[in-house]
């Protein structure tokens, strides 16, 4: 290795930077009425992980940091004023008071943002490469994580899929001995990490943490490696972390002769020594570079504490990207042909496929179609580089996706049933749900999944296939819900959340793909967040959504006959709920029902009800009436199953007895 003086010098400038920026945060932190938000997270003795494992890319490059990897945010263009005003929550910080640390997120510089679920950023990362690859770009990406994140799932499913798919990753894997207060012994059997890498068929590379010489020639191999298309290397990277995990933990369960020990080895001491050996830098160049960094830290402090705090109503900003999607109506000469809804979703696939380059489909077994063959053809028609077979790994589809989506690609992640997207729940709650709150990067994604029972005469899809679960996420803020009811809406809905600039879970209804409509051929889009009313009624309104929506119309028509007129209400979106519809049924009739499938208990029609309940209670007749399935899972036998399930009959006698009261 061939290393310039003034590289060597810029290296030791960005590790004495780093130490000493975190030493007057961490004198800040200790202040009476302190300026810092949140706690301090050092890297005191990992300084050489971050700056050379950094080092080694190129500007095109990026980085998924850790919270202990201030260095590595500098040597991507962090300046001292941006890092004093993040600490301290400024409104012109990165994440302007929403997030606190060094969790910076910026495109330009080619920083992903680190969450505390911390292995959240491999599987993500993964799908930055997963990018990279597919736009045919010779750039690479490197993560960080700590020792202890090798032990999550989300951490095997990232690194696994990076390596089945000879993705473009440095993992650098910082061992510094404890996850938080839990030695590396009690969470792996293994000695050396990097031994990891041989489960997933790629290299894995173990060096010496505090000799910074040591980390980046490590990493400018990896790094050439992976832009050279021969895939991901696990570098780990053996070091000492020298304070508590947090500024609070004063780490009494470390042994005194452990610190002793690595204090002798520290990075910066050892580095400077080396400088010196070679001639590249004496007392006075030292004393220089040292009252320069104080300067430059004393001016930040200053300007970020002089910075304007952000303001209190700034809290309820920035949940979602502005989505300025218009709707597009078919126009009048539009053919149009009757198709079933899982047509319809297809046709939608293939004719988003067809506008945006930047669209792709990834899932397990999408080549082949999907369980219920909705993506058959696919592969054939557009080429496999845009239809990605994953392994069976939620958490990676989901994170890779997000990771795809954040560089400005439009990916649509299948998960094969919604029941099964709970591996998925850390990162996209934790990391693609909040990521445009705390950043103002957009996370363009479309994750669709069948949801819903199938009740048939031999039996149920069971428990295990029949949840209905948008309710988790609608509770969680910066995710749009989609739930269509018809083969119209299933195709305009699709197309119209392919345009949106927010993460979309689209729940396709099983108990629908055979439901037939007439669908226009071509593109268009149905709006999201706005309801539609299927029939209209004045007696009472029935409000639901997905399959029920069927059952509810099928009910409307038992009551016409009875002399009972039913108004039903298609939300079509619950988030954004179009509450001004709901509101509008109300009014109207003066009763309510709303029906759902889900559990009773915490279901999303239990939201609706509240929000009837507290904006229109003086136009309420007679108290509101819910219809759903019962707190049970799905049973499987058909007797049970039709007993379960809140079909039209059940629906029709709630109804009744509603009108009579």
């Amino acid at each position: 290795m061939t290393l310039l003086q003034e590289d060597a010098l810029q290296m030791y400038t960005y590790m004495l930077k780093m130490r000493m920026i975190e030493e007057r945060a961490s004198a800040l932190y200790r202040e009476a009425n302190s300026p810092i938000v949140g706690r301090i997270y050092t890297g005191r003795g990992q300084e050489a992980i971050s700056v050379g494992a950094a080092y080694a890319l190129e500007k095109d490059d990026v980085i998924a940091p850790l919270y202990r990897d201030l260095g590595a945010n500098l040597v991507r263009g962090i300046t001292t004023r941006e890092v004093f005003c993040q600490y301290m929550g400024r409104a012109n910080s990165h994440n302007r008071g929403k997030d606190s640390g060094i969790h910076f997120g910026d495109r330009e510089r080619g920083i992903v943002s680190m969450v505390s679920n911390l292995t959240a950023s491999v599987p993500v990362a993964t799908g930055v490469a997963l990018g990279f690859v597919y736009r045919q770009e010779p750039r690479v990406v490197m993560t960080f994580f700590g020792d202890g994140s090798t032990a999550h799932g989300s951490w095997h499913e990232g690194v696994n899929m990076a390596a089945a798919q000879r993705l473009p990753v440095v993992f650098v894997l910082e061992n510094n001995q404890w996850a938080l207060s839990t030695p590396t012994h009690k969470h792996t059997a293994l000695r050396e990490l990097a031994d990891r890498a041989k489960g997933y068929g790629m290299p894995g590379v173990r060096v010496d943490g505090n000799d910074v010489l040591a980390v980046y020639e490590a990493a400018r191999e990896a790094v050439a490696r992976a832009r050279a298309g021969e895939g991901p290397t696990l570098i780990e990277a053996v070091t000492m972390r020298m304070e508590g995990h947090s500024i609070t933990d004063p780490a009494q369960y470390v042994p005194r002769e452990m610190l002793e020990e690595w204090a002798a080895r520290d990075p910066i001491a050892r580095f400077e020594a080396f400088l010196r050996e070679q001639g590249w830098l004496d007392d006075e160049t030292a004393a220089r570079i040292r009252r320069e960094i104080a300067d430059e830290i004393e001016e930040a402090v200053q300007f970020a504490l002089n910075s304007p705090e952000p303001r209190p109503e700034e809290a309820l900003t920035d949940v979602f990207a502005p989505a300025n999607v218009p709707e597009v109506r078919p126009p009048a000469s539009a053919a149009r042909s009757t198709m079933s809804y899982r047509a319809a979703i297809r046709d939608a696939i293939f004719t988003a496929f067809a506008r945006d380059e930047r669209v792709f489909l990834m899932g397990e077994d999408v080549s082949y179609g999907g369980v219920y063959g909705i993506s058959k053809d696919l592969a054939e028609t557009f080429g496999e580089r845009r239809v990605i077979d994953t392994p069976i790994a939620e958490a990676a589809i989901v994170g890779a996706a997000t990771g795809a989506a954040l560089f400005g690609l439009r990916p649509i992640a299948e998960i094969q049933f919604a029941d099964f997207i709970a591996p998925a729940m850390d990162i996209l709650v934790n990391m693609t749900a909040k990521y445009h709150y705390r950043t103002r990067w957009p996370v363009p994604l479309v994750i669709r999944t069948p949801a819903g029972a199938i009740i048939e005469s031999h039996g149920s899809t069971g428990p295990f296939h029949s949840q209905s679960p948008e309710a988790w996420f609608a509770h969680t803020p910066g995710l749009k819900i989609v739930v269509p009811s018809t083969p119209y809406d299933a195709k305009g809905l699709l197309l119209a959340a392919l345009e949106d600039p927010n993460p979309v879970l689209y729940f396709e209804q099983k108990a629908l793909y055979n439901l037939r409509g007439e669908v226009p051929e071509g593109y268009y889009t149905v709006p999201l967040g706005k309801a539609a009313v299927r029939r209209e009624g004045d007696d009472l309104s029935i409000i639901t959504y997905g399959a029920l929506v069927a059952e509810a119309l099928k009910a409307a028509e038992m009551l016409a006959a009875e002399g009972i007129s039913v108004e039903v209400l298609d939300l079509r979106t619950l988030v954004p709920l179009d509450e001004e519809a709901v509101l509008a049924t109300v009014r109207k009739t003066g009763k309510v029902l709303v029906a759902y499938e889900a559990n009773m208990t915490c279901g999303f029609g239990a939201e609706v009800a509240t929000r009837i309940w507290e904006h229109a209670f003086e136009w309420l007749d007679a108290p509101l009436v819910r219809v759903s399935a019962p707190d049970t899972p799905t049973p499987s036998a058909p007797q049970l199953a039709r007993f379960w399930y809140p079909d039209a009959g059940k629906i029709a006698a709630a109804a009744r007895d509603l009108a009579a009261y």
